[in-house]
């Protein structure tokens, strides 16, 4: 199977976006493409060809909805397909986080108690901390139970940068 993949210069830096047939498999924040495609291999096994953004529709349309959402601060769009790679509960947590209101936070637990698991704060976080594709699965949307920030794998400041986006023009 042949991925593509094409780069995009936000505000945070170049983000990295791959997409297979059935979707956007993975989006990067802040990491060398090397970094990127070394930790998505194993789940986008075969070929990987650079394109603009405008040869592929999945690209393209992920691509002019980041412009929008860095620029205006507009939701990113759920008719976007996604296709991350992970376990079940993992891919629960995920469809729990695209449904988290854009501008609003819920702590570990809140998606914990969501997904049917209310002990599996820890879990929720994992699922997190794994996600695939952050921006579109809005991982950056949960916090610790005392208003903390958590972790996020872009740092804790773009995540403190991007919950006060969505809160400023959400």
């Amino acid at each position: 199977m042949e991925y593509r993949y094409t780069a995009y210069k936000s505000p945070f830096g170049e983000l990295y976006l791959l997409a297979g047939d059935k979707g956007l498999i993975a989006v990067s924040l802040g990491e060398s493409f090397s970094v990127f495609q070394k930790r998505h291999a194993p789940s986008a096994p075969g070929a990987w060809k650079r394109v603009k953004p405008e040869a592929d529709k999945i690209l393209r349309a992920s691509v002019i909805a980041l412009k929008s959402f860095f620029k205006d601060g507009k939701p990113l769009p759920s008719g976007i397909p996604l296709d991350p790679w992970g376990t079940p509960f993992r891919k629960k947590v995920w469809a729990a986080l695209r449904r988290i209101p854009h501008g609003r936070t819920f702590s570990y637990g809140e998606i914990a108690q969501r997904v049917g698991s209310p002990g599996a704060s820890r879990a929720v976080g994992g699922a997190c901390g794994s996600n695939p594709i952050p921006l579109f699965i809005p991982c950056h949307r949960v916090i610790a139970a005392d208003g903390g920030l958590g972790g996020f794998g872009g740092g804790l400041k773009m995540k403190e940068k991007l919950i006060a986006l969505e809160a400023r023009k959400g």
